[in-house]
């Protein structure tokens, strides 16, 4: 329970609260996916008991007892052993990925809970070329495709296996490529219709993108080599409590998975330091943890030690071991179990190409891979050893604490905000990714340590965290128990230091001293260096302003005397054009110490082309005792940037 987003679905909720409450369609820019599926979906229950995201997550959780029955009824139209058909999709529902997704409006599960049934009636489609049966598995492919485009593989590997075991017939032929063509037809209209209505979100990507950013890609080999390895953890982490059942003796026939055992090795080793991934699966908890100090690897409690955390990456080169050990192409088993095997195997390998083609990755990415090779290495497994069932009742408690404890400290993270908006706006609280996110609060920024959090932060006056935060006092705690490990925790809610001003310039850029090497102040006492990039061609305000360029690459200088603890700068400058690679840099004498460059955090756009913008920082500890200094710069050997209206205050602590 709880009227809060969690990870992406703050951006999903947009869409739906547009529709439920205002009957328009949204489309907010986060999400790079179709969507419009799960939008109506959550809207169907909004229209019916109010938006609240207590609502779209009980949307979510009733999708997912549609695709677990749906998960059950393809184990069990191969024919498996009723006990091994329940265990199997028990390893599922208590995976910690569908247990925690499922309790959110995250689209991981909808969409897999769709797919099965198309799968299902594919399976049955080959079978059986029964009109009834294309019909439905393209029905539901379609619903999948407009969860996420992905969803095109699924008929996609139904062409294949038709492609392979019938003869090539215009029946066939027509069998075979109808699902595909509809669902591709379905896409692509869609995507157009966004593009001519303007409703495209910027994060929206076609597939053809995937195979340019492959192709354009120096390191595409490492890079899929890497995730190949990151793959095999993963999944075999979460299958082991199944792969234990597999008989040894047995799954040691067949040359080519000795081959393939030394290839997995090297993957593995590749992909090593990178596992686990993160995002869903958070060291010891199931996150996101996406506050300020968390996000940086602090107050992150609880978390396991190194040799605990060794001992995991050991079971899950194991389980991958093991996985590699139920490769087989053509074995002795039933038509239906050989279907199954073969329709799971090449769904995987399709899969596996958009994970090693794609620009991001993150753990619950990996997730589609668990159930599609527990269907493959289902018919192999004919009983669950005590070690295996052991694991599996390990999963299912950590699933259930975990999941309890993400939505534990989420509800006491929201109780806080919600105290603080009694007194502050939005636009003045890090809530963290999902608040700010929901709220719009800013624009997004940089990720980089010391500046503000990257989540759409305009001021970061008050802060949510899970502890102390340098240069932050605590105002209020709100406490929540915890089940992992066992115990009462607290989401602490701060402010910043009270400071003073000592420090502070502003500058039009109209005027140069006497000596021409600086430019006069409109008020504070220090001056702005790198006179000579005084420019007339371009002026936000008044006649003038700095030009950088390959030439002049710096602007505005000013050192700053020595850095005391809690130090505070904010900078803002317009900036043409808005969008230019120059930007702000704020150091200290020893780069090691404080190096930041701000050039994204754009929060004021004119009608000239103009932009604000604005860098917010408090100086970290090593920086302390060292003199600083503050400049722009121009990076860009082709583009000039044009600077004007600087001003800098410089706070220090009462």
């Amino acid at each position: 329970m709880g009227d809060f987003p969690l990870n992406d679905d703050w951006a999903y909720g947009l869409n739906v609260r547009a529709l439920a409450q205002e009957n328009r369609l949204f489309f907010s820019n986060w999400p790079a996916m179709t969507l419009i599926a799960h939008t109506l979906w959550g809207a169907l229950f909004c229209k019916i008991f109010g938006f609240s995201f207590t609502v779209l997550r009980f949307s979510t959780l009733l999708l997912g007892v549609f695709g677990m029955v749906g998960f059950y009824r393809l184990l069990a139209w191969a024919h498996l052993d009723r006990r091994m058909t329940l265990f199997f999709s028990l390893a599922l529902l208590f995976n910690p990925f569908w247990m925690v997704l499922s309790n959110s409006f995250m689209t991981d599960v909808p969409f897999l809970a769709v797919l099965f049934w198309s799968v299902l009636y594919f399976l049955k489609a080959l079978e059986r070329p029964a009109t009834k049966f294309l019909a439905l598995a393209t029905f539901f492919a379609v619903w999948a495709c407009f969860i996420r485009q992905l969803g095109l593989i699924a008929p996609g590997v139904f062409m294949l296996l038709v492609l392979y075991s019938r003869p090539p017939t215009l029946r066939n032929l027509s069998f075979a490529f109808l699902p595909l063509i509809l669902c591709l037809t379905a896409v692509e209209s869609f995507t157009a219709w966004l593009k001519s209505s303007g409703k495209l979100p910027h994060a929206y990507t076609g597939l053809s993108h995937l195979w340019a950013a492959f192709v354009s890609n120096p390191k595409a080999f490492d890079v899929a080599l890497e995730r190949i390895g990151i793959a095999l953890l993963t999944t075999g982490l979460f299958l082991l409590p199944v792969l234990t059942g597999i008989d040894l003796k047995k799954a040691r026939r067949g040359w080519l998975k000795w081959l393939l055992l030394p290839i997995g090795a090297y993957c593995i080793w590749m992909g090593w330091s990178m596992f686990p991934k993160g995002n869903v699966l958070y060291n010891i908890g199931l996150g996101p943890k996406l506050l300020k100090d968390a996000y940086w690897g602090f107050n992150a409690d609880p978390v396991l030690p190194g040799a605990a955390l060794g001992a995991l990456k050991g079971l899950a080169a194991a389980g991958a071991f093991y996985l590699v050990l139920t490769f087989r192409i053509i074995s002795s088993i039933s038509v239906r179990r050989e279907m199954l095997r073969l329709f799971s195997l090449l769904f995987s390998l399709c899969y596996l190409g958009f994970i090693c083609a794609n620009s991001l990755l993150i753990d619950r990415y990996l997730f589609p891979f668990v159930p599609f090779l527990l269907l493959y290495t289902a018919p192999e497994i004919k009983q669950i050893g005590k070690t295996g069932l052991v694991m599996f009742g390990v999963w299912t408690l950590f699933s259930i604490t975990a999941t309890h404890d993400y939505l534990a400290w989420n509800r006491a993270r929201w109780k806080a905000a919600r105290q603080l908006e009694q007194t502050f706006a939005p636009g003045q609280i890090d809530g963290g990714f999902e608040y700010n996110g929901w709220y719009g609060a800013g624009p997004a920024s940089q990720k980089l340590q010391g500046l503000k959090s990257w989540w759409f932060v305009r001021d970061d006056e008050r802060v949510i965290s899970f502890g102390p935060v340098y240069g932050y006092e605590t105002d209020f705690s709100v406490p929540y128990r915890r089940w992992l490990p066992p115990g009462r925790d607290s989401i602490f809610a701060l402010r910043r230091m009270a400071y003073t001003t000592p420090d502070s310039v502003w500058c039009d850029m109209e005027r140069l001293t006497a000596d021409s090497s600086a430019f006069e102040p409109l008020a504070g006492r220090m001056t702005p260096g790198n006179g000579e990039t005084i420019s007339r061609k371009r002026a936000h305000s008044g006649q003038y302003s700095i030009k950088t360029d390959a030439a002049a690459q710096f602007g505005a200088t000013i050192a700053l005397d020595t850095i005391r603890p809690f130090d505070r700068l904010v900078v803002s400058v317009w900036r043409y054009p808005a969008d230019a690679e120059a930007g702000i840099v704020v150091t200290s004498d020893d780069a090691t110490r404080a190096y930041y460059f701000e050039p994204a955090n754009v929060i004021e756009r004119d009608s000239a082309g103009w932009g604000r913008i604005e860098m917010a920082l408090i100086f970290p500890e090593a920086a302390t005792g060292h003199p600083g200094r503050f400049y722009l710069w121009n990076p860009s050997s082709v583009q000039p940037a044009w600077f004007d209206d600087l001003k800098l205050y410089r706070f220090r602590v009462k």
